[in-house]
């Protein structure tokens, strides 16, 4: 399931996949990863579904989630080509997924 946001450093409109597996807040596509010009540090390992590790980097970033603003860390890496939200950005915006209806809502 998808859902629209906003990168609000740079205005970047960008379409997030809901993955309620990803147990952190956002992952980045390198390429939207790139475009955003804030300070970037070193982020944590990666365990990649098929077990293996990856290297990150992350940014403090406000996205615009269902007319909410949050406050942040996005992880990405060059091998990364899908934006996610994960299962704790998920609870902190409080979305609700209605898996029957392929609805995303804002309760």
């Amino acid at each position: 399931m998808n859902i629209k946001g906003t990168i609000l450093e740079g205005n970047i409109q960008v379409d997030f996949k809901l993955d309620t597996g990803f147990g952190g807040e956002c992952l980045l596509s390198y390429d939207t990863f790139s475009r955003i010009e804030v300070e970037e540090e070193e982020g944590p390992t990666l365990r990649l579904a098929n077990g293996s590790y990856l290297g990150s980097r992350s940014k403090t970033l406000t996205l615009k989630i269902l007319d909410k603003e949050v406050k942040t860390v996005c992880l990405s890496n060059p091998l990364i080509t899908t934006n996610l939200i994960g299962e704790l950005l998920i609870r902190r915006v409080n979305i609700v997924i209605d898996y029957k209806s392929q609805e995303v809502k804002d309760p």
